[in-house]
């Protein structure tokens, strides 16, 4: 049991450099959802209970989270992991280990556990900035700490239905096996297509849905 569970927050480090050590990766979705589930739960508390926010109100910044993340993901998918993301492989090490493992690496061996999921220290520092561009906007901690916990839970989703798209069969889950034959044609068919893991409206929305 204890094997198992080693298993499950097991890390992979490409590279001896500090930077590599920094973006480790992992091999479960697990570790991503004991990173987010914490805060969520906590701000959800607090905003809820100890805030009085209302259910509407709090409702209506959560969703607002999930749906900005719905189009963070196509964006970063699309513009940054493969558009941007080619024009960076010639970087020096040990940055060039850290671009390919972001996504690079992922697409010449979609089979690899540890090159499914984020790098967790890179998904942290993606939500701190995310944050304060929100409190830009709210110019509330709590309201901008709303907005990220429906961004975050967007992004665990994101994450257990990337990974379950490799390596899960979701029998009892329909939803599920459509994501995951929407995300296989973009890695073994269209590279350039479908590029929305659990966000398929984007890619009606610029044009780059499955043309097969």
């Amino acid at each position: 049991m204890l094997d198992k569970i080693k298993d499950l927050y097991a890390v992979q480090v490409r590279g001896d450099a500090w930077m590599n050590k920094l973006m480790f990766h992992v091999k479960h979705p697990i570790f991503i959802l004991t990173m987010t589930v914490p805060f969520i739960l906590a701000v959800s508390y607090y905003a809820l209970f100890v805030a009085d926010y209302s259910v509407v109100f709090f409702a209506s910044i959560f969703v607002l989270g999930a749906v900005t993340w719905n189009l963070l993901e196509y964006c970063i998918h699309r513009f940054v992991f493969h558009d941007l993301v080619k024009f960076l492989r010639k970087v020096p090490a040990p940055w060039d280990k850290v671009i390919d493992g972001f996504h690079p690496a992922h697409h010449r061996d979609p089979n690899d556990k540890f090159l499914v999921l984020a790098p967790p220290f890179g998904a942290f520092v993606v939500t701190v900035v995310l944050y304060w561009i929100s409190f830009l906007f709210t110019r509330d901690y709590l309201v901008s700490g709303v907005f990220m916990s429906g961004l975050s839970s967007a992004y665990l989703f994101y994450e257990w239905i990337h990974y379950g798209s490799h390596f899960f069969k979701f029998r009892a889950f329909p939803i599920g096996r459509y994501y995951k034959r929407y995300h296989l044609y973009h890695h073994f068919k269209r590279p350039k297509e479908a590029y929305g893991v659990t966000g398929p409206v984007w890619d009606h929305v610029f044009k780059t849905s499955k043309s097969q």
